[in-house]
């Protein structure tokens, strides 16, 4: 997939998910010295991928998911970045700790969580990636998403998504027919 390049399909309950990738370098590591002054270290930046998905209906934000990819084929959901642009740019909204996922108040409790969370892991799938870390979980609600959506509980704040491809099955049984499982067979997602 080219950098700027987005896919964009209607699901079969008329929601239209566009999905990217994308990459972004590190800040490089700074280190302050006696003078107060910043001297730069140049090592090798780090690079974080990151899959933006979002949902639209009629052209109105439904909610978004946004997963960062890391070395040795990691997967982790924590905090949304280049979402907080396209809120912004796209859809005018400011977000200030822009969660990993949000559906709007007006979609919530139909599905569209586990919506993005099923094109999120067959994307994943098709990468090599089988397990999702999640970080930073405050609240009881977003505890409730994660848990009811197949992921284990680590600690207070974290839980895993073991073996999506085996969770997927719940999943589109979860969202009955607003998803069609043959949808991502031979496409960009999955093949």
């Amino acid at each position: 997939m080219e950098e700027n390049e987005w896919i964009e399909k209607e699901l079969p309950n008329g929601d239209i998910f566009h999905l990217a990738e994308r990459i972004k370098a590190n800040e490089p590591l700074v280190k302050k010295s006696n003078e107060k002054s910043k001297i730069t270290i140049t090592n090798y930046p780090k690079f974080t991928n990151s899959i933006i998905i979002f949902l639209t209906h009629n052209k109105e934000l439904v909610g978004f998911i946004e997963c960062k990819l890391l070395e040795n084929n990691k997967a982790e959901l924590n905090v949304a970045g280049f979402m907080r642009d396209i809120l912004e740019k796209q859809f005018g909204q400011i977000c200030i700790g822009t969660p990993a996922i949000k559906i709007e108040e007006k979609f919530r409790r139909l599905g569209k969580g586990t919506i993005l969370l099923i094109i999120l892991f067959e994307y994943l799938i098709n990468k090599g990636i089988n397990n999702v870390n999640v970080h930073t979980i405050e609240s009881d609600s977003a505890w409730r998403f994660y848990l009811n959506n197949g992921a284990i509980k680590i600690n207070n704040m974290d839980a895993i998504f073991y073996d999506i491809e085996s969770i997927l099955p719940h999943l589109y049984e979860k969202v009955g027919n607003q998803l069609d499982r043959n949808i991502f067979k031979n496409s960009i997602i999955r093949k």
